[in-house]
Formats: structure tokens, C-alpha cells, sequence
């Protein structure tokens, strides 16, 4: 718009073609697309089935280290179960420590990426997360946007370096079709939540539900915003436990097992 601007200002000496309507389209245009777009995602995925990434075959993964990543409701454990899983398996552990990494980044303060980190972003950046190259982000993209892309950077590089387990910010997604790695997911009824959150997190009895059910919901549409996929749905997952039902230790012990099964079959191949 303002290239047309200066075209017809600087061409014919004042200003044509470029009325209200222009502006308001110029203005309009990109929320709507953002709002549209998540809810296209068959369409961009039905475009795209050509140019899918490969997933390497079985006999060339050893390079890949093996990779948990926990989606989780608020309240479910998954913090305590990364832990736990990292701490069992002698591997690296990322939650919020992934905060501290795309602070040191980025321009963004850790203060800003911990209020911001699951707010809903602007619209589906996929290609941009799989560049390998430093783009000029907080030029180029919004804060969320780049924020989002900035973690997904992170993510993809200490997946390539070690054996990990990573907590949140969509890595089942970022990683999907990957090698060597396992996405669970923790839910549980609303009672163990707020026992948890209670007892855990110092949340106040009376508050807990609303803030579980006002996470829960900001996770579930920044998940469904840059993926096109339902949060929580089994299908976007390896395994997906109720710890209302099954205690963090007994998960903890079912993911080692899967977890050196599918080492032992690997080495088999």
C-alpha cells in the first residue's frame, strides 16, 4: 500500500487509486488469514504430501539420539515425569530450561517468554521451524511467531546433539516423523489436578480449577494454531497415560521399558 502510494504520488503528483477501502483491506487481510488458515489444515497438508519429508530407514538412525517428548495437561505430572525419566535414564531434561536458551537467542527476556510462550500465536510456521539458517525474526515475524520459532530452532538442534527429554512446546509435533523418538501424553481428571496443583504449585483450592481450565485451553489453542492438530488426541501421540489412574512411578517405568525395547529392536535391524 505504501508502495502505491508513493507510485501514484510521485507519478501523477497526487494521490490515486488508494482509498479507504485499500486501507481497510491492508488492515483486515491478515487477521483474517490467520484466523482461517489452522482450521485448512487437510488442504495444506493434502498440497504438501508430495514434498514430505523422508524418514530415514531403520539401519541409518544410529545417529539420531533417542528423544521423549511429554505433552501434558496442566495438573497431570509431566514435569515431575520428564524429570524423573531423565534423572532414571541419565539424559538431558528441558522445560523450563528451554526458556533460558531462547532468552540467551533471542532479544526476548525470560520474564516475556514465560508470560508469552503459550499465549495464541499468529499462524502456522512450519517451513521456517525446519530452516536451518538464522533468519532476522523479530524484524520479519511477530513476537509470538518468533518466539515460536526460535524454541522450535532450539528443540530440533539438542534433539541432534543428545539424548533428551523434552516437556511441551508442541515437540511431538516439531519432531514428528523423526527417529528414534517417543511423544507421550499426561491427562487426568479434574480431582487429581487440583490436588497436584494444590500440593505441588501452591495454588490456592479455590482458584485451581480456573487456572487448570484456563492453561489447559491456552495450551490446547496454541497447539491447534501452528499444528492444525487437536491437542490431546491419541493419534498425535506414541502412548497416552490417565496419572489419575497410573502413578508417575509406574509411567516412568513403562516409557524405560518401550524405550529400551525399541533401542534392542534398532540394533537388531
Amino acid at each position: 500500500m505504501c508502495v502505491a502510494l508513493l507510485c501514484s504520488w510521485s507519478l501523477s503528483g497526487r494521490i490515486e487509486g488508494v482509498r479507504e477501502g485499500t486501507i481497510i483491506a491492508a488492515l483486515i487481510t491478515g487477521p483474517f488469514v490467520r484466523l482461517i488458515m489452522p482450521r485448512l489444515a487437510f488442504i495444506r497438508q493434502w498440497l504438501s504430501s508430495e514434498t514430505t519429508h523422508e524418514v530415514p530407514s531403520a539401519n541409518g538412525t544410529e545417529h539420531f539420539p533417542w528423544v521423549i517428548t511429554i505433552s501434558r495437561e496442566y495438573g497431570s505430572g509431566g514435569h515431575q515425569a520428564g524429570k524423573q525419566l531423565a534423572r532414571q535414564l541419565g539424559i538431558a531434561f528441558y522445560d523450563k530450561e528451554l526458556i533460558t536458551l531462547a532468552a540467551q537467542e533471542s532479544h526476548f527476556s525470560e520474564e516475556f517468554i514465560s508470560q508469552n510462550e503459550q499465549k495464541l500465536p499468529s499462524s502456522l510456521l512450519y517451513q521456517m521451524i525446519l530452516q536451518n539458517y538464522e533468519a532476522p525474526l523479530d524484524k520479519s515475524l511477530s513476537y509470538d511467531d518468533a518466539l515460536f520459532v526460535t524454541q522450535s530452532r532450539i528443540i530440533r538442534r539438542i534433539a541432534s546433539e543428545k539424548p533428551c527429554v523434552i516437556v511441551g512446546r508442541c515437540a511431538n509435533y516439531i519432531l514428528k516423523n523423526r527417529p528414534n523418538t517417543i511423544s507421550i501424553f499426561l491427562y487426568a481428571d479434574m480431582p487429581h489436578k487440583i490436588s497436584r496443583a494444590v500440593a505441588e504449585y501452591g495454588i490456592p483450592a479455590a482458584k485451581a480449577p480456573d487456572i487448570i481450565a484456563s492453561t489447559d485451553k491456552s495450551r490446547s489453542d496454541h497447539y491447534f494454531h501452528y499444528t492444525g492438530l487437536q491437542w490431546g488426541d491419541s493419534r498425535n501421540y506414541h502412548i497416552t497415560f490417565d496419572t489419575g489412574i497410573i502413578p508417575i512411578g509406574q509411567v516412568t517405568e513403562i516409557i524405560r521399558n518401550l524405550l529400551q525395547k525399541e533401542i534392542n529392536e534398532s540394533n537388531q535391524s
